[in-house]
């Protein structure tokens, strides 16, 4: 989340019992998110959004997240997590980029319910050098790992963005070991 959405979020929070963080409490049980985003659930299972209040999903597939832009409110789209690219963008991204997504839903018991994308996988430009998967501040002066995020935000338009991934390791897809990525995290 920036700061400046949660800022604004926390001040509707309180003026209204039913406000939450993205709209009234209850918008991701009533745009279907259960049903539309049940079969990436991670683990595989049947989500009660009465009941559970976190649930992970990974590999978003492109139908999924064109439904999610049709239906997500309009300030979950511009979401980050921990400021990394906005939700929007990402969406956008995975309907054509070579990249899947994977995060969590908060349900509609806490105020700050939401869909949030934490990480994606990308595929492909496998011939960067990493030197150390956590692109932080100390880091050695060959490692490539801010300028392959940086390629990649590029190919794929993604924006709101405020810093690099906290995590980038390299991937090969278990069902076809010759395609290799990368996974890019915000913690």
């Amino acid at each position: 989340m920036t700061q400046t959405i949660t800022g604004v979020s926390q001040t509707i929070a309180s003026s209204a019992p039913d406000a939450g963080l993205y709209g009234p409490r209850g918008w991701t049980r009533n745009i279907g998110i259960r049903q539309l985003l049940a079969e990436g659930a991670d683990p595989p299972r049947d989500i009660n959004l009465d009941e559970d209040d976190y649930w992970p999903f990974s590999k978003m597939t492109h139908q999924q997240a064109k439904q999610l832009l049709e239906r997500l409110p309009e300030r979950a789209l511009r979401d980050t997590q921990n400021n990394g690219p906005e939700l929007g963008s990402l969406l956008r991204a995975a309907l054509t980029g070579p990249i899947e997504l994977s995060g969590y839903v908060i349900g509609p018991q806490r105020w700050d319910e939401r869909l949030t994308v934490e990480a994606f996988t990308y595929w492909g430009r496998p011939n960067y050098h990493i030197v150390d998967p956590h692109c932080g501040q100390r880091h050695a002066d060959d490692c490539q790992c801010r300028q392959l995020f940086r390629d990649i935000a590029a190919e794929l338009s993604l924006s709101g963005y405020e810093s690099d991934p906290d995590e980038i390791l390299p991937v090969s897809d278990p069902r076809d070991p010759q395609r290799k990525g990368w996974w890019l995290w915000w913690d």
